[in-house]
């Protein structure tokens, strides 16, 4: 399922929007660059429409890909949050059609983003209530931590029979009010995948968001990283400045917005932040996983610098 050694690109969601020919004129472009692998997101083809896979699409996806020599990885829809307090069903069943149509184009590796709850929202924070029985957020939170776990082993044994990896993404927390996410550190992320105990379920560590996350935080990012290692499946390369917008609403600008300031999640070329990445590419060389560059569609133009940034300092 896994190869060692790849450097990968992702293809932009946003960018595609569903249209295939862009998808092939992305494919174009990042094999000319030199990349081995590509992340695919299954919102930006449009796999999955209404909580099942679309046959139509899926094929003419399928044909494009047996086109191209890459190995290829999924992306998960991004919206996907397994705690959220509605619509918990729909939100697995989209899941596991992601899983479905990963299975399909024989892609090994599904990632999706670690799961939130906003406990600072009434209607959200008292639905729990009841279901729980209790005000108490530390109990709430100790109920959230069992219960995605559950729905995480239930997704590993569907994982298993699709033969597909699911790699959840450590995220960072940049909404506002009190929210709930065990995908905050590599730590807690891996005390997750250890009570889960699921081969079928590891870890995507995202170094950009590892690094908003320990200044937000207060951890060291090295040994966040180390603790998440064991179980890191995959891994997202990008920069930033480790620096939260000043007023909550800002970090919904967009990055080329946030830039001049050097707010938030940047997806900025390896090396054009302050992420140490000296000594994170001695930590991570030579993991059995997929580098994928997480990269802004703009620098199209440094794709080449930075296969050859990755291959020098990661292997």
């Amino acid at each position: 399922m896994k190869k060692r050694g790849l450097i990968g690109i992702n293809a932009d969601s946003g960018t595609l929007n569903g249209d295939l020919n862009t998808l092939e004129s992305m494919l174009i472009r990042f094999q000319k660059a030199g990349f081995e692998a590509v992340e695919l997101p299954v919102h930006g083809l449009q796999l999955v429409l209404n909580g099942k896979v679309d046959q139509t699409q899926l094929m003419k996806v399928k044909r494009i890909l047996a086109r191209y020599p890459f190995h290829y990885t999924m992306h998960g829809i991004d919206s996907v949050n397994l705690l959220t307090a509605t619509h918990q069903k729909e939100h697995l069943t989209v899941t596991n059609a992601s899983l479905e149509a990963a299975a399909a184009l024989e892609i090994g590796i599904l990632v999706f983003h670690s799961s939130r709850a906003i406990l600072s929202d009434q209607e959200e924070r008292q639905q729990w209530q009841r279901r729980w029985r209790t005000t108490s957020l530390s109990l709430i939170r100790e109920h959230l931590v069992d219960l995605e776990a559950e729905q995480l082993h239930e997704l590993g044994e569907n994982a298993l029979k699709h033969h597909v990896i699911i790699a959840i993404e450590n995220n960072f927390d940049d909404a506002s009010g009190e929210t709930f996410s065990y995908g905050t550190s590599g730590k807690n992320l891996a005390h997750l995948v250890e009570k889960v105990n699921h081969p079928f379920i590891g870890i995507t560590y995202d170094v950009g968001h590892g690094y908003l996350s320990s200044h937000r935080n207060g951890f060291d990012l090295l040994e966040d990283m180390a603790q998440a290692l064991p179980h890191i499946k995959h891994l997202h390369l990008h920069d930033n400045f480790g620096k939260r917008p000043e007023a909550q609403d800002n970090h919904r600008l967009r990055a080329i917005d946030r830039i001049p300031f050097g707010w938030g999640d940047l997806h900025l070329p390896v090396g054009q932040g302050s992420i140490p990445y000296d000594a994170v590419s001695k930590l991570l060389k030579n993991v059995e996983s997929t580098y994928c560059l997480e990269l802004e569609p703009r620098y199209a133009d440094q794709y080449e610098e930075q296969i050859s940034y990755v291959r020098t300092h990661f292997f």
